[in-house]
């Protein structure tokens, strides 16, 4: 079935024929992408650390922070993600430090030393500085660490709310990608336990299985491909398959061990243990048990990892003998693990009981029997919890979808917004970076004006006219600062400033910057006689402007969290204020400063005045632009 890319990104179930789902998923078929030559651990560890090598140092921290979480650290991969994010910090890196701090989370959870709530803050933050940073697929990516527990253990629709966010995250984060793909197959895994608690719909979750093999097939790293097997075994061992369920668990070693993915590929032995358990057959579940020992010692992970994983097995196995004391013994130490599922608990726990009744300690099987009621009732509930969405889940998608469409005009109109606060380059840079970095810049010409008599103005007009008429005004100021290279920094009120050599890249000198500003200054005038003109004929109040024109040099950066704004700062923009309020109505003031920027500047003369008084400067020498002498 040929499926571009872009297909990929809208794939449904529906689109699939049960034919199709029972070849991909055939734990048996050759020529797979997950077991090709090119994926293979050795030869994909070597391409990272070539990449690695060749990055520059933003670059390599970034990709060091996304090779921490791909299961090459055993025991080693938390402390590596968590050096990073320190690292990251260090630097300002924000989407390096988001990709860490993924990194953590979602490597398996026993190996990382968070509790539980400082998970929590990682995941916020990483929330935070993904969306920030516009990293658009390491947000989905901590989205879905979030929602695949949710599909299976707790709310449903909300890891269907989640999973569909995180599924437009990657739908609008560009081109299709190796990671994209990856990403698609972890949303696919997060829909197949929906449909399974939801609906106990089997042919729906293989469906579910199915595209996330397809989508994972196309990525670089078959994140899903393992897990999508250990399900699929624990399904057949439910449905008492054994032969099917040793076949997908062991498709699952493969492709985890093959692909460096060791923690899945030690999963797929310990859950084909358990299936065999389950199956009675004792003596293949202590060879397999012996085979996970083997391998894990081969991948040097640390014991204490270990031990919880094999107590479990060990534990039934010995129940199963009768050997009820070692039972016992590893039940109890296996029990109350971190990673422990609520169906191997009742396990373990019913065999505890069961141990200690025919050992005569009937307080103990009680104690071991009430708790196993209570795993039962929570595995109830959480059928029950569930299934509360029955039989609707293509309507949630459907209803997600819609409210989709509402949250996407939502960012549009945000986006309008931010443009409209931000001057153009920080914009700019804000998008492409996520952050506007504060900056100390030389040699800008800073712009300040305001409207004479502005107050009177206001209390003699409706709120609805004045506020129309400044929205016009300050459109064509604007327009006028753009055609000349210039940039509004903010209005505040009937204030206007705006600065020339805000961005980083403008390489023009001082003087180029106080000319182009100056004649800027000088459109803004002649474009207000003009409207004052209509107004006049209208008997609307006229708006006259005091400009000042200063060179110099400022710090610029956004300011605040909740209501950012882009705000400039240094005696440069007090000098221009007291230029403009020092000036005359109608008028162009500029300092000596300015005035020195662009003597000999063809199309602009200049007129010496009387000194204007500036706090704590004393008396400024200023110049006011001859408008009528002023080149067109």
């Amino acid at each position: 079935m040929p499926i571009t890319d872009d297909d990929l990104l809208r794939l449904d179930p529906s689109d699939l024929t049960d034919e199709e789902v029972d070849e991909i998923l055939d734990p048996n078929a050759i020529g797979v992408a997950e077991l090709s030559p090119e994926s293979e651990c050795h030869a994909v560890a070597r391409r990272w650390a070539q990449a690695i090598e060749d990055a520059d140092a933003r670059d390599r921290i970034l990709l060091e922070a996304r090779f921490a979480g791909l299961d090459a650290f055993p025991g080693d991969g938390h402390a590596e993600a968590m050096r990073i994010i320190e690292e990251a910090r260090s630097a300002g890196n924000y989407e390096a430090e988001a990709e860490a701090i993924r990194s953590v989370l979602t490597l398996p959870f026993f190996l990382r030393n968070g509790s539980r709530l400082e998970d929590e803050e990682l995941y916020e933050r990483g929330i935070q500085l993904a969306a920030h940073s516009g990293a658009k697929l390491i947000e989905a990516d901590l989205l879905l660490y979030r929602a695949l527990p949710l599909s299976v253990f707790g709310s449903v629709t909300e890891a269907l709310r989640i999973t569909w966010r995180a599924r437009q995250l990657i739908s609008d984060a560009g081109p299709p990608s190796e990671r994209s793909f990856d990403l698609l197959a972890l949303a696919a895994l997060v829909l197949s336990g929906a449909a399974w608690m939801s609906e106990n719909n089997q042919k729906l979750t293989r469906k579910y299985f199915a595209c996330s093999l397809i989508a994972g097939r196309r990525g670089g790293d078959f994140i899903s491909s393992p897990m999508v097997h250990i399900e699929l075994s624990g399904q057949a061992s439910q449905l008492s398959d054994l032969r099917l369920a040793r076949a997908h668990a062991l498709r699952a070693f493969y492709i985890g061990r093959h692909t460096g993915k060791w923690s899945q590929a030690a999963r797929s032995l310990y859950y084909l243990c358990r299936s065999e358990i389950s199956a009675g057959d004792l003596s293949a579940a202590k060879e397999t048990l012996e085979r996970f020992r083997r391998y894990v010692n081969d991948q040097a992970v640390s014991p204490d990892v270990v031990s919880p994983f094999e107590c479990l097995p060990a534990a039934l196995i010995a129940f199963e003998e009768g050997d009820l004391e070692r039972g016992i013994e590893l039940g109890l130490k296996a029990v109350d693990g971190p990673f422990v599922g609520l169906e191997t608990k009742l396990a373990l726990m019913n065999g505890l009981a069961s141990s200690y009744e025919s050992m005569g300690d009937k307080a103990s099987a009680i104690v071991w029997l009430r708790r196993a009621a209570g795993v039962q009732r929570e595995m109830y509930e959480n059928r029950i919890a569930g299934s509360a969405t029955g039989l609707t889940l293509n309507d949630q998608i459907a209803r997600l979808r819609d409210e989709y469409g509402d949250a996407k005009e939502t960012a549009r109109r945000s986006d309008s917004l931010l443009r409209g606060i931000l001057p153009p380059s920080a914009y700019a840079e804000f998008q492409q970076t996520g952050e506007c970095r504060a900056r100390h810049l030389e040699g800008v010409a800073i712009f300040y004006s305001d409207f004479a008599g502005f107050t009177q103005i206001a209390a003699g007009m409706h709120p609805d006219q004045l506020v129309d008429i400044l929205g016009q005004l300050f459109g064509a100021f604007d327009r006028i600062m753009a055609e000349h290279g210039c940039e509004r920094v903010e209005t505040i009120g009937d204030a206007y400033l705006a600065v020339a050599g805000l961005d980083a890249t403008d390489e023009r000198s001082t003087g180029s910057r106080v000319a182009d500003m100056v004649h800027a200054a000088i459109e803004v005038a002649r474009y207000l006689i003009g409207r004052n003109g209509e107004f006049r004929a209208l008997g609307t109040p006229e708006f006259q402007a005091r400009i000042g024109v200063h060179a110099g040099s400022i710090v610029g950066g956004l300011v605040g969290t909740e209501r950012v704004r882009y705000a400039i700062f240094g005696d440069a923009v007090n000098t221009a204020q007291r230029l403009e309020a020092g000036g005359q109505p109608g008028s162009v003031t500029v300092s000596a400063e300015a005035r020195e920027a662009i003597l000999g500047t063809d199309g602009i003369e200049l007129i010496e005045r009387p000194a204007v008084s500036a706090k704590g400067k004393g008396d400024l020498q200023v110049w006011e632009v001859a408008l009528s002498a002023a080149s067109e």
